[in-house]
């Protein structure tokens, strides 16, 4: 007898083999959802072959799909030292990945003809050899495309019998442009575009170890605006040649935590910007080299406040500390310590005008009462010498 269902819609099937049976029960149970798959296969197989026609790198550099894929990324909000958390092949259901996983589930959902070479890519070691006509397509053997001098290809670089390096994507001329995936030295994957050879442009560069970068290339190198997740922190602003250069974000994520606003030359902070350190003290001002340089402020958690110059990340020059009982002092410091002319002016309206040296009164000076009376003193190391 045929596969047929019962007269009447009830959700179950006749007798028949089992994949009938499989198929029938998902478009019965749940009809809409059914089509609603099929349509979206429909629609990716559409995409894809649109996509395989336009093979100008030129074309593909113009399609706001891509950049979209990137601003939409899942990966972005990602837990530091994994990838991302998504419906895996390598494990049932959701998981955060590692970067073998990662690996593996990118060429299976991407690249579905390469199912033979991604499970040998998890499994390892990478090696991979050319299958000869009539051989089963198993996980020991796969057919490698060799370099096209226009369009879509595939090449590999080999270190002795063992896969060194693969690329999946576009070229021109013999060297990798437009879009492709890169995935080196068994190591490093790189999602994005290439010219002559090199990542440039948009592009996404996944670390072994769980570090992901997310921006812009130029000749290799990140350039532009992106963004730099690692285990120890999260970073985003401006790059230049691999490095932050210009107005960027950095919050680490490991002791010390610290959160930093302001501007970057070659990596380092420098120049005006804001730090906001674990223990709740925040300082904004100008940097040099990644300590506190020329004029800024400092508020310390226990309340003190400190306004006035620095020097190598020390108070040097002249300032005002305002402490958290209301005693202030005005003068010059160095080294972190009151030092050279300066007013200390207590909570109750009296102060002392004079000299200090390493943070005590020392020398000539003259204790002020509220009233504005004067009276001539001198000390020494802290104590007064009548």
């Amino acid at each position: 007898m045929g596969n047929t269902a019962c007269g009447q819609w009830c959700g179950k099937l006749c007798d028949g083999n089992e994949e009938d049976k499989e198929s029938k029960r998902r478009s019965t149970i749940r009809p809409e959802k059914s089509e609603k798959r099929a349509k979206k296969r429909k629609e990716k197989a559409e995409k894809r072959c649109q996509r395989s026609k336009e093979n100008s790198p030129a074309k593909i550099l113009d399609q706001k799909e891509f950049y979209d894929e990137f601003s939409s990324s899942d990966y972005e909000d990602s837990d530091y030292g994994d990838i991302h958390t998504k419906p895996s092949f390598t494990r049932k259901g959701y998981c955060k990945q590692m970067f073998k996983e990662f690996i593996y589930d990118w060429i299976k959902e991407n690249l579905e003809s390469e199912t033979a070479l991604a499970k040998f890519i998890k499994l390892g070691p990478f090696k991979v050899k050319t299958r000869d006509a009539g051989a089963s397509d198993d996980t020991s053997s796969y057919k490698i495309q060799k370099k096209v001098e226009y369009g879509k290809g595939t090449s590999k670089e080999n270190n002795g019998k063992k896969m060194k390096s693969l690329y999946f994507g576009e070229f021109l001329g013999n060297c990798k442009q437009g879009r492709g995936v890169y995935l080196e030295n068994k190591q490093n994957l790189y999602e994005g575009f290439f010219v002559n050879d090199k990542p440039e442009g948009k592009g996404r560069l996944i670390y072994s170890n769980g570090d992901v970068y997310q921006g812009e290339f130029e000749n290799g190198q990140f350039f532009g605006y992106g963004k730099l997740v690692t285990k120890t922190g999260f970073c985003q602003g401006n790059f230049k040649d691999g490095r932050l250069n210009g107005i960027a974000l950095e919050i680490m994520k490991q002791s010390p935590k610290d959160k930093y606003f302001g501007n970057f030359v070659n990596g380092m902070k420098h120049g005006e910007g804001e730090l906001i350190f674990e223990d709740g003290d925040e300082y904004n001002g100008e940097f040099k080299n990644n300590k506190f340089h020329g004029e800024g402020t400092m508020m310390h958690a226990n309340g003190d406040v400190y306004t006035g110059y620095y020097k190598d990340s020390l108070r040097n020059g002249r300032g005002k500390f305002t402490f958290k009982s209301g005693k202030v002092y005005a003068g010059y410091f160095e080294n972190n310590m009151f030092e050279g002319q300066g007013t200390l002016t207590k909570k109750d309206g009296n102060s002392y005008e004079g000299n200090f040296h390493l943070g005590k009164r020392h020398g000539e000076g003259y204790h002020i009462d509220k009233k504005g009376k004067r009276t001539r003193v001198r000390y020494k190391n802290g104590e007064e010498v009548k």
